[in-house]
């Protein structure tokens, strides 16, 4: 069996490793090429529209309104609003009540259908926005609106 020899560093071997500049990402990356973090890519997106308590019968149109930050750096481009049911505290996809492409700028509306077929209760909208850099699309930022409840055919909203 080979014998293990015991490793040895000398006090000037050791402050000569202690204090040798070496490279860092942090001196490497400067935070222009860092990747942003998520907030800065979705923070200050809301869904401002329909209001929280909103009552609606199925059928009905209603706006849909997300507002971003002013002087946000990147382009955002709306695509999609998913209309969500609220079952037992989670979110239960529905489908798609809008879709295309809209710029959000600092607001931007949407007009959404509420199916005519939709069972009546607890309801939100979530609302998918594609951030561009250089032309080129990036991450994707998907904000919740507020509750608002669907009433069953013939009942009055309040």
């Amino acid at each position: 069996m080979p014998r293990v020899r015991p490793l040895v560093v000398t006090l000037t071997t050791a402050a000569a490793l202690c204090f040798t500049p070496v490279a860092s990402a942090a001196a490497v990356v400067s935070p222009s090429d860092a990747a942003p973090q998520r907030a800065d890519w979705c923070g200050g997106l809301a869904v401002t529209a329909p209001a929280k308590g909103l009552s609606v019968p199925p059928g009905v149109t209603v706006s849909v309104t997300v507002t971003g930050k002013p002087g946000d750096p990147y382009e955002k481009v709306l695509g999609r609003v998913d209309l969500y049911r609220v079952l037992g505290g989670a979110p239960q996809r529905v489908g798609p009540v809008w879709q295309g492409k809209r710029p959000l700028g600092v607001t931007a509306e949407m007009r959404a259908r509420i199916p005519d077929k939709l069972e009546a209760g607890q309801h939100l909208f979530r609302v998918w926005l594609t951030n561009f850099v250089d032309g080129k699309p990036g991450p994707a930022c998907a904000p919740f609106g507020a509750r608002f409840t669907v009433v069953a055919p013939g009942q009055l909203p309040g």
